[in-house]
């Protein structure tokens, strides 16, 4: 398993920053033409969150979010599922809270955090695991289109878990958090 977290912790880190270059690329490209900033308003979004680092104590899987932006604030609500036959079930439900602090033509960053509970189920020895967590932190979102954001999330969390059949407390820092992608109805 520790050869598959590389692999996916590699995989994430690539799509983040070909994504970002992309994106990068088409802004300036946007600003030596003139082209105007889309306008962006409330709405519902559908979109995928990738861990840049272990969730807690956790492998490092996807979360799927469902995003209601207000304007000022956007919530989501995100779930996980995971499962490897005969060996391990993973089910995660969280939501997150921001409030937007700073806006601009193609941007917004964002404080607040969320509350995250995942159940762990190890097949080969029958036993479980929870672990809950809670972050805190900015949220910056880059709008590629009016309806397509690219976000990341950093800053402190916080858990509890009762691994190895011991209670556990942690403070750990999350530089680098999760890498997502939004797409929004408006």
């Amino acid at each position: 398993m520790p050869a598959m977290r590389t692999l996916i912790r590699s995989l994430s880190l690539s799509i983040a920053v070909t994504l970002a270059v992309l994106a990068g690329g088409a802004r300036l490209a946007g600003a030596q033409t003139g082209a105007r900033a889309p306008r962006r308003s409330g709405g519902p979004g559908l979109g995928v969150d990738l861990p840049l680092t272990d969730q807690f104590l956790t492998q490092p899987t996807g979360w799927l979010s469902f995003v209601y932006d207000t304007g000022s604030l956007h919530f989501d609500i995100m779930g996980q599922f995971f499962d490897v036959e005969n060996a391990e079930t993973v089910i995660g439900v969280g939501g997150r809270l921001y409030y937007t602090v700073h806006r601009s033509s193609y941007a917004d960053f964002s404080l607040g955090g969320g509350l995250f509970v995942i159940h762990t189920s190890d097949d080969t020895v029958d036993d479980s695991f929870n672990d809950i967590g809670l972050e805190f932190g900015p949220k910056i979102r880059f709008f590629i289109t009016p309806a397509v954001a690219l976000h990341s999330t950093f800053g402190l969390a916080v858990f509890l878990a009762d691994e190895n059949k011991t209670d556990e407390f942690g403070l750990i820092g999350r530089l680098g958090g999760t890498f997502g992608l939004t797409y929004f109805f408006r």
